[in-house]
């Protein structure tokens, strides 16, 4: 149900899993038609459990899925229960979604036990819901 450009899913609270300097340019398009995912991010589709730390790292191109609800330029959805870290990451491009629309990432609000932390990171490009206004620049929350 995840989909993202380097990961699809960190599901394991062991996982400390970093990107570093990576900047990615093409666009990120998931065609209208049936299909399963629900989270969709530039870099992550989702983090489920475990650490996600990005690191100088870029988009400086175009996430679109009209149809998904939770779409999020680096991190389509981080649960609770996990941890995501951001240090000095921009984004250029523009982020499209159904109802859920973040420039960092989407994040679970229904347990007080996920960490962001924010170190310079933000996305400075367009953010664009096609059925609502639940979009920011940084981070939008969800309960899931």
């Amino acid at each position: 149900t995840c989909f993202g450009t380097i990961v699809g899913l960190i599901n394991d609270s062991k996982a400390n899993v970093s990107i570093n300097n990576i900047i990615l340019t093409s666009t990120v398009l998931i065609e209208q038609g049936t299909h399963t995912i629900k989270y969709v991010g530039g870099f992550v589709g989702c983090v489920s459990k475990g650490t996600l730390t990005v690191n100088n790292c870029h988009l400086n191109a175009n996430v679109y899925f009209p149809d998904n609800e939770c779409v999020g330029g680096f991190v389509g959805l981080a649960k609770s229960g996990s941890k995501i870290n951001f240090n000095n990451c921009h984004g250029t491009g523009t982020v499209t979604g159904k109802n859920y629309v973040a420039g960092l990432a989407i994040v679970d609000t229904s347990d007080s036990t996920l960490t962001k932390n924010n170190n310079g990171s933000c996305l400075t490009g367009a953010v664009k819901c096609t059925n609502g206004t639940n979009k920011n620049a940084s981070y939008i929350k969800v309960t899931v």
